[in-house]
């Protein structure tokens, strides 16, 4: 493995990083969990299921999808999205273990930390997408609509977010009664996250690509 490949796998796993901890994030933020982990934390209060392996069958949907779009298009390596599916709970746990001491009582700063991760799981998504290694299943998904259909990335995650809290939503008057897990900090991600995907592959995307190509 030369110089090159090192510097984008580096770039590809702090991206994979950086998206756990904006979850996390958001989680602490307490205004509503983010819109991809939405469904999963509203099925895991009516059926009791862990929000983990909610996850992981909510991911290999994702994979069927690209599969049914793609079809002979999808790629071998591709498949090792269901790898990343089941390690990247791994890194979300360890970063909802490490922002424990993370508890704002002013909604002032709740609001500030949920902006912060929006802008950090943006963030993420774009190292992810940009040094195109394996992108984790939703990301994966939205990246093949962008590229089959023509569409900015950014303009596919925020109907593909949109899309994901409508059915948390949706599922959870229907089962819960009411709003649970989803706040305003669920529509802020869904809203913003994209716009802070296509500002970062504006302004860094040359940037990044530069320093792990030739």
């Amino acid at each position: 493995m030369n110089i090159y490949k090192i510097r984008r796998f580096t770039i590809y796993i702090s991206g994979l990083l950086i998206v756990a901890l904006g979850i996390a994030l958001s989680i602490r933020s307490q205004l509503g969990v983010s819109p991809v982990t939405s469904i999963p934390c509203v099925l895991n209060l009516t059926t009791g299921i862990s929000v983990g392996s909610i996850t992981f069958g909510l991911y290999l949907l994702f994979i069927i999808a690209q599969i049914i779009i793609l079809k002979k298009e999808f790629r071998k390596r591709d498949w090792l999205q269901i790898i990343f599916s089941s390690v990247f709970g791994i890194f979300t746990d360890i970063f909802l273990y490490l922002t424990l001491f993370i508890n704002f009582d002013s909604i002032i700063l709740k609001l500030l930390l949920c902006l912060s991760s929006c802008m950090v799981i943006a963030f993420g998504v774009f190292l992810v997408v940009t040094t195109d290694v394996i992108m984790n299943a939703p990301d994966a998904l939205c990246n093949v609509i962008s590229k089959k259909y023509n569409k900015k990335f950014g303009n596919v995650k925020i109907r593909f977010d949109l899309t994901l809290v409508s059915i948390a939503v949706l599922i959870s008057f229907l089962y819960l009664g009411g709003l649970e897990q989803i706040g305003i900090g669920t529509i802020a991600a869904a809203l913003l996250i994209g716009r802070f995907v296509n500002m970062f592959m504006g302004k860094y995307k040359d940037k990044v690509e530069s320093f792990y190509t030739v």
